[in-house]
């Protein structure tokens, strides 16, 4: 177990490894989203000139809102890391996505999704088990 500090008493608070874990994933989905974002901003500058009319505007929007999620996942990860309940809230908000996405890829035989459904959602039910640790 990894230890926090106490702000309040200057005391070291043992943080669960569940929270650890949900700190971990949520690190590692923020470093796929900024990725991804910088991944379609970089095609869009090298090979914008060969796509279709219009499609360059999608794929900036698209890079936009993977910055952002990447963002609200760096805002999670520390968050949830320093036991603060607006962590716990905002992971809350930013993992049920992604199962709640899954189900339907699943559903439609894309087994790729199986990791990302169980990460999220072992994430939201640590999130929820640990609730005491965020008072």
């Amino acid at each position: 177990m990894s230890r926090r500090a106490d702000v309040a008493e200057g005391t070291g608070q043992k943080r669960s490894g569940r929270l650890t874990f949900v700190s971990a994933v949520t690190g590692f989905y923020a470093i796929l989203a900024l990725l991804s974002g910088l991944a379609v901003i970089t095609l869009n500058d090298f090979a914008g000139d060969f796509l279709p009319p219009g499609l360059g505007g999608i794929m900036v929007v698209l890079a936009l809102v993977a910055v952002l999620f990447g963002v609200l996942f760096v805002a999670v990860a520390y968050g949830v890391w320093h036991g603060t309940s607006w962590g716990r809230s905002l992971g809350f908000a930013v993992h049920v996505p992604p199962v709640v996405g899954s189900v339907p890829l699943l559903v439609g035989g894309l087994l790729w999704v199986v990791p990302s459904l169980v990460l999220s959602g072992s994430a939201l039910y640590f999130l929820y088990d640990e609730r005491a640790a965020f008072q």
